[in-house]
């Protein structure tokens, strides 16, 4: 079974980290073979300090993300959004187009308040127990998006890609 990057999944059956078990993540990259020849998917674990785990197949299966991060109007949460508008979002190289198209994306459907970050104030969307800010980080030419609910965060940006 081939599963992609950016994958959402759920682990189980884990014996030598079983506290992990029922956990959600997300595939980082393809998966690996260790030295028995199992192949090996690196997985990032939410809520546990970014901890990465490698995990057979057969410990994990594909999943919606965690409920508490589904947007009301969306009935998916940003990161499915990203992930299931394939070339449109999931593959945009540059950040502030990226980060336009998301921004976009989610003011169609839930009313946005935009402020100018000029006037001390970062542009915000909020909604049901959600907030999401977009810094325009020009200084440095970058722009990224910042998603907060029940006191966690999650950051959306864009790389480009070395070919």
């Amino acid at each position: 079974m081939v599963v992609p990057s950016g994958t959402i999944v759920q682990v189980f059956g884990l014996k030598s980290a079983p506290k992990y078990n029922g956990t959600r993540g997300i595939i980082m990259s393809r998966g690996t073979s260790d030295n028995s020849g199992v192949i090996r998917y690196p997985i990032r674990l939410f809520n546990h300090n970014g901890i990465i785990i490698a995990a057979r197949c057969s410990n994990f299966k594909p999943c919606r993300d965690a409920k508490e991060w589904i947007v009301p109007p969306l009935q998916q949460s940003i990161l499915e959004l990203v992930k299931t508008k394939g070339n449109y979002l999931g593959n945009e190289e540059y950040c502030h187009i990226f980060t336009k198209k998301v921004w976009g994306e989610l003011s169609e459907t839930i009313p946005a308040l935009q402020l100018n970050i000029s006037k001390k104030s970062p542009d915000f969307i909020t909604v049901a127990g959600h907030k999401l800010f977009w810094l325009e980080l020009d200084a440095i030419g970058h722009h990224l998006l910042l998603e907060k609910c029940k006191g966690s965060w999650r950051v959306f940006q864009s790389h480009i890609k070395t070919r």
